[in-house]
């Protein structure tokens, strides 16, 4: 049984609370991440929905949006495996396992030291480019993140000297929350 299996896994737990488990584990010398989803519960349901938002059952919303960022050829985490059970909403579970995106630094990171030591006008004019490139790449094509601050853009920190021509990735994480329809709305693109 996969579910008894993720249930089994120990490592770095970075959230664990009441229905999610968020952690990072090794195997065969290998990271990985790993969100486990539980039931949530009516009430949970039922609160999201009369505050007029859909509620987040599940693992299945993340996976849904990195394939969809796969498609739109935005860098993002790498599915290794993925399940889903349970017809009820209330109760259903699931979990992603990722790639660990290894030696990278978030933006959020990246930024603190600027004041005393400030990039390059060519460096944040780049960082600048490709941020917007992502936002209207993920916009235009019915994509809101939910959760979109520069912590949840990861750059290898391998590409920290390519800032200053262009030729960097960054890779886009945190997607449980992500929105995807026909059209982004105008109040989430902002």
């Amino acid at each position: 049984d996969p579910f008894s299996e993720v249930d089994s896994i120990s490592g770095k737990v970075y959230r664990n609370i009441k229905n999610r488990r968020t952690l990072q584990f090794e195997l065969n010398g290998k990271s990985f991440f790993l969100k486990s989803h539980k039931g949530v519960g009516w009430k949970e349901i039922l609160k999201n929905i009369f505050q007029f938002k859909l509620p987040i059952l599940g693992a299945q919303n993340e996976f849904n949006a990195i394939r969809k960022l796969e498609d739109l050829s935005v860098n993002t985490m790498t599915v290794c495996a993925f399940a889903k059970r349970g017809v009820n909403p209330a109760n259903q579970e699931s979990f992603i396992i990722t790639k660990d995106l290894q030696n990278t630094i978030s933006l959020e990171d990246l930024c603190k030291d600027w004041k005393t030591t400030p990039p390059t006008s060519k460096e944040k004019h780049n960082i600048l480019k490709k941020v917007s490139l992502i936002s209207k790449t993920i916009h235009s094509n019915g994509v809101n993140h939910r959760d979109y601050y520069i912590c949840h853009l990861l750059l290898p920190k391998t590409d920290i000297e390519q800032l200053k021509h262009n030729n960097f990735k960054l890779f886009l994480i945190d997607l449980h929350r992500t929105q995807i329809r026909a059209k982004t709305p105008y109040r989430w693109q902002v």
